[in-house]
């Protein structure tokens, strides 16, 4: 599918490992820099997160996404249980729609269903398939790194800095590193952000 999201104004919804990966390493003015207040965060997102408040080294993330989300109020979504998300939410979750999703991914795909969003996922494996389904537009860390530089929002080498410490904290990123996420994937993006 073509890279569209870079030039317009499409809601993204963001699943926990996608945000995570950037409040981990508290740098989501990335994320804020790139898509502004295009950004939306299920409320199943969040209890998902907020798992992390207990934990040694988890209680600094969910603390920031707190302080990120009392700042950016219009972020969180929440899904009525009388609502077409909701009942495609269920679906998903139930599997009747193919494999069961987790709340995250399952709440994220049934909200961009709804709005014609943008899913922002790194869980490829669960996401792909439903995105490719719906014709749905999927962006991953590596997406919102490498436009991050396209866009001068970052320069190359705290991208490359960004994804190393991202690894640092566990975050699952493909193995050939921002420098093979670059090769790979800036042709693309920077066709999609001239519009040529």
């Amino acid at each position: 599918m073509t890279k569209t999201w870079m030039n317009d104004d499409t809601l993204v919804f963001f699943d926990n490992d996608c945000i995570a990966s950037f409040l981990w390493i508290q740098r989501v003015d990335i994320v804020v820099d790139l898509f502004g207040t295009r950004i939306r965060i299920p409320s199943e997102v969040i209890r998902e997160l907020e798992r992390l408040k207990h934990t040694k080294s988890g209680h600094t993330v969910y603390r920031d996404l707190q302080r990120f989300m009392s700042t950016h109020t219009y972020m969180q979504v929440s899904m009525p249980i009388t609502s077409d998300i909701y009942e495609m939410y269920q679906r998903l979750i139930d599997g009747h729609c193919g494999k069961r999703m987790g709340s995250g991914e399952a709440s994220v795909i049934s909200h961009a269903l709804q709005e014609h969003g943008i899913v922002a996922s790194n869980n490829l494996k669960d996401v792909e398939p439903f995105c490719s389904k719906y014709n749905l537009e999927l962006v991953s860390t590596e997406d919102i790194l490498v436009a991050a530089v396209i866009q001068k929002v970052i320069s190359f080498e705290v991208g490359e800095k960004t994804w190393s410490d991202m690894v640092n904290k566990k975050r699952k990123l493909p193995a050939y590193g921002f420098t093979g996420a670059w090769e790979r994937l800036s042709p693309m993006l920077e066709t999609a952000c001239t519009g040529e």
